[in-house]
């Protein structure tokens, strides 16, 4: 028989059992503990030792995901995140871990006195037959869609052209740094983490003030968006007008009684809540365009000379009221203290920080959301609301009369 080498991050070690259950591959070492390979199908396929249930398109083959689990993540595994080691608990065990990121744009935790878990989510396998075969004039994009074939998220092999042709400005406010694909030869594996986009709108970080992140929390946290309910999906893998589909499902823990309507309950409301956290980024993002101009208008080398003496003391005073009346709205959206770690338990939570809070209590369980979760979110919406209210006010108003009165002096007006 030909054996081909299966390398893979296996050690070099003694093998004394080998057993296959439910499709995975479980080998026993002499010393360097049990190792498993995950989902031994695409390897079946791939051979021609299974019913063949792969498609291919321009040289590649393209395996349907098998039916995954839908977890809960540990609390305590991504509450102490940073740069070198970790450290968290997990049950009572203490376990130190380090982050890296891929180079693919994939984040993965790297345990270094503990097991590790297969990864948490669908798993996707394609297989590049060769270079000759495989030579996209595009790049190779996975779309994940609902049974209705509603798109959830989309990767891809490299930036569309339509991202490269933004803005620094709008890159730094929209992008999330998304896992990429991989398009080698042989087997590629994406694993897409069950999770829904986060925020449409994230804080332009261009705009923001230099400090140290908090504790692990906010839009560093995995997955952004909500964990797919239990359900049927799809899976689509695009190259240029060529596609393939495969169905998957993700299904409960098997040991929870959850409903269907109480998964539901949950997503909605994780959903209402991802998109308020949206609307309070953009009107920060506002708040500081607004702000910086302002800042600018100030700091013009020709302001003075732009205006006479008594109006440029007038359109001085009213900028910097106009710029203090934006501060105080974005303080009570946001809170800009926080520096250090420690800065949360020194400055009272903000708007978008409480409404960001709120996800830990509808994500915390496979269940539906308490009538406290909901009662909590109305109010804080309401809040915003009037916020945002006060924003476009401000905007209508105090802007609108502002810049008449520079239009007066000749000097460029403020852009909304």
């Amino acid at each position: 028989k030909n054996w081909q080498k299966l390398q893979g991050n296996f050690p070099v070690v003694p093998v004394y059992d080998i057993k296959i259950q439910q499709d995975d591959l479980v080998v026993g070492t002499h010393g360097r503990s049990f190792w498993i390979l995950d989902d031994l199908t695409p390897l079946r396929e791939l051979t021609g030792q299974s019913s063949g249930t792969e498609t291919k398109i321009s040289g590649i083959r393209f395996f349907p995901p098998r039916t995954t689990y839908r977890s809960t993540l540990i609390w305590s595994v991504n509450l102490f995140l940073g740069d070198g080691k970790n450290y968290s608990p997990a049950f009572g065990l203490p376990g130190t871990h380090y982050q890296e990121t891929t180079p693919d744009g994939e984040k993965r935790l790297c345990h270094l006195d503990m097991g590790e878990n297969p990864p948490e989510g669908v798993i996707v396998n394609y297989f590049i037959e060769s270079e000759a075969n495989f030579k996209p004039e595009k790049p190779l994009e996975l779309i994940v869609l609902d049974a209705n074939g509603v798109e959830i998220e989309r990767f891809s092999t490299k930036k569309t052209d339509e991202k490269l042709d933004r803005s620094e400005s709008e890159e730094s406010e929209t992008s999330d740094d998304k896992a990429s694909l991989t398009a080698k030869v042989g087997f590629n594996r994406f694993v897409w983490n069950m999770h829904y986009p986060g925020p449409e709108v994230k804080i332009d970080k261009s705009l923001e003030k230099v400090g140290y992140k908090p504790l692990g929390r906010g839009e560093d946290g995995p997955g952004g968006g909500p964990i797919a309910p239990p359900g049927s999906y799809q899976v689509c893998l695009k190259l240029g007008e060529n596609e393939i589909r495969h169905s998957f499902e993700i299904v409960k823990d098997p040991r929870l009684n959850t409903s269907p309507e109480d998964f539901s309950a949950q997503f909605e409301l994780w959903i209402k809540i991802r998109n308020r956290v949206s609307d309070v980024n953009s009107a920060i993002n506002h708040i500081r365009r607004i702000k910086l101009q302002i800042t600018e208008l100030l700091a013009r080398e020709n302001f003075n000379n732009s205006a006479e003496e008594k109006s440029f003391g007038e359109i001085q005073k009213a900028a910097e009221a106009l710029r203090e009346k934006f501060n105080t709205l974005e303080n009570e959206l946001t809170q800009n203290q926080y520096e250090t770690p420690s800065d949360r338990l020194r400055h009272p939570t903000m708007l978008k920080q409480r409404m960001e809070a709120l996800v830990s209590v509808v994500a915390v369980a496979d269940a539906a959301p308490p009538q406290q979760a909901y009662s909590v979110f109305e109010n804080l919406s309401v809040l915003i609301d009037q916020r945002l209210a006060e924003l476009s006010e401000l905007e209508e108003q105090e802007v609108v009369r502002f810049n008449q009165q520079i239009d007066q002096a000749r000097i460029r007006k403020l852009q909304g």
